[in-house]
């Protein structure tokens, strides 16, 4: 290997790129040894391969590959001194080093694929939504202000017209709520305004007003407002509606699964969509496309329908006898008669069929209306209403995909941690229902601040939530979980009644380690943790195995 040709990075790249070949010669020299073990031609070349990728995956810093590949050569060296014959055992032991092989060699290929998503977008990052409030009805504007904090959307709050219009020259927010009556003038005008600025269009803008005539609501539709609200508003519909409307206006943040073996193709794709906002990621080599599909967890596939040794609508049958992946949206991309192809595609599952050469604004579009109507319905399906974290369903879905993981690398860290609220039924019996599900509320939103976007986060059902952790050590998860509970206790709630209340939980933990077989076993654990956790007291930490206990900042192992 030439290391004048290019950077380390880029040679560590195409040696991945390059790693499903090699591994695909070793394969096929132990089917010839399997059928006659006195090859011995066939056997020293085998010997030479796994040397081979020892030696260039050590100088390119790829430790994993390197230890498996030394053990598979290790192994013939030891047959060669003791001059004994290939048995069935030693093949064995050569396809499980071969299939741990692939495994590294998938992960590194998805490591360095979305490092280089993450340099492209590290520039073009988007900040959050910013929403002017406009009115002096002090009560709607506190009731926005919790709302939309709540949202965690960051919001400017003026009175009157001339204010809005100073706001206005400086900067056009993504969303503006604003009152029909505003102290200097009315809110009608002020939306024509807007909408004749330069991309005066993009703004969301809703109106609330106490006027409740036919003719007012007339009104804010011919001046562009995208809704109209009377006062008293219902504030979960309004919620609804707003929120709605500002997601349909970012730009999607969807990953898209490129399973092309045409480089040009792969090429043209990802200069088509990464512009657009889509985070793509190009499967070149089907032999990755399991391992890639876990890890990735696309929202849409392109499949080609011609791939090396096996055909795009073969690997789409065989995806849709998973139910994770039955609603996954698969575009074909083939070079055949279109007729011929869209019988094909919906013979295999697909939902859609382009002839190449690709249309760019036809597939953008089909992408665009796919996405959409996924995401309602995963929304509607997978999401708690009140917290919009993930269902039960939905959670133990994911977690059934990190067992998967789990299974195909060992290495693989991860913790299950379920949650209950301490003494729950207090606080709604004190301070009302009302305030209950604040705290809930509440709850989901700090644990998205504090958590990776990697990490699953679900309401386990009532005041019980559930998360998984990964690629963290036993001692560092019981930290995480330890940190957590001490911040969360200190955090003021306030009741309808303007008193202000803590709140604490417990927590049982569960590493997915090699005793734990399955899912069940997994979340069983965890479930057992939380009951004897719940059980010693309030804000207590049970670990599942091993007989330790947590307790608050303290740790004890008992007999």
């Amino acid at each position: 290997m030439n290391f004048a040709d290019g950077s380390l990075d880029e040679l560590k790249a195409q040696f991945v790129r390059n790693g499903a070949d090699q591994l695909g010669q070793i394969a096929r020299l132990l089917e010839v040894l399997e059928q006659n073990p006195a090859e011995t031609d066939q056997f020293l070349l085998l010997r030479r391969c796994f040397y081979n990728l020892a030696n260039l995956s050590g100088t390119l810093g790829l430790a994993r590959i390197t230890s498996i590949s030394q053990m598979a050569g290790q192994l013939c060296n030891a047959l060669l001194k003791d001059a004994a014959p290939v048995k069935g055992v030693d093949l064995s032991e050569w396809h499980r080093l071969l299939e741990a092989l692939r495994v590294e060699f998938a992960e590194e290929f998805l490591t360095i694929s979305l490092a280089r998503q993450e340099e492209k977008s590290a520039d073009s990052s988007l900040e959050d939504f910013r929403i002017l409030v406009i009115g002096e009805d002090k009560q709607t504007g506190t009731m926005l202000s919790h709302l939309l904090e709540k949202e965690e959307l960051r919001i400017h709050e003026v009175r009157t017209r001339k204010e809005a219009m100073s706001a206005l020259a400086h900067h056009l927010p993504d969303g503006i709520i604003l009152d029909a009556c505003l102290p200097d003038g009315m809110g009608y005008e002020l939306v024509e305004y807007v909408r004749n600025l330069p991309n005066g269009d993009q703004p969301v803008i809703i109106m609330i007003s106490a006027l409740d005539g036919f003719l007012d609501k007339v009104e804010a539709i011919r001046c562009g407002a995208d809704g109209y609200y009377e006062k008293p508003v219902d504030w979960e519909a309004f919620m609804r509606r707003f929120t709605g409307l500002l997601a349909r206006n970012k730009p999607i943040q969807a990953r898209i699964l490129a399973v092309e073996s045409d480089y040009e193709q792969a090429a043209f794709l990802q200069a088509l969509l990464e512009p657009v906002g889509y985070q793509v990621l190009i499967c070149s080599n089907p032999q990755f496309f399991e391992l890639v599909l876990a890890a990735f967890r696309p929202d849409l596939i392109l499949m080609d329908a011609a791939l090396p040794g096996i055909t795009g609508y073969e690997l789409v049958r065989y995806l849709r006898q998973s139910h994770q992946y039955a609603m996954l949206p698969v575009l074909f991309l083939a070079e055949q008669k279109q007729q011929t192809g869209r019988l094909e595609s919906a013979r295999a599952g697909g939902d859609d069929f382009l002839a190449k050469p690709v249309d760019p604004e036809l597939l953008l579009a089909l992408i665009g209306v796919r996405l959409e109507r996924m995401q309602l319905l995963k929304s509607q399906m997978e999401r708690d209403s009140l917290t919009r974290l993930l269902n039960h369903t939905s959670f133990f879905e994911k977690a059934r995909s990190v067992v998967e993981t789990k299974k195909r690398n060992p290495l693989k860290t991860a913790a299950l941690i379920i949650t209950d609220m301490d003494q729950f039924s207090v606080i709604n019996d004190r301070y009302s229902h009302l305030a209950g599900d604040r705290v809930l509320t509440a709850f989901a939103n700090f644990l998205r601040k504090r958590l990776r976007q990697s990490d699953i986060l679900a309401r386990y059902g009532g005041e019980e939530f559930a998360l998984i952790v990964t690629d963290l050590s036993r001692q560092d998860a019981v930290r995480l979980t330890m940190r957590l509970m001490e911040e969360f206790s200190i955090m003021e709630h306030r009741a309808p009644d303007g008193s202000v209340f803590n709140v604490t939980f417990s927590a049982g933990l569960a590493m997915l380690e090699a005793d734990i077989t399955d899912l069940e076993d997994w979340k069983q654990a965890a479930i057992t943790a939380l009951r004897e956790a719940s059980a010693s007291g309030r804000k207590q930490l049970q670990y599942a195995e091993a007989g330790c206990c947590f307790t608050g900042q303290s740790f004890e192992a008992r007999a």
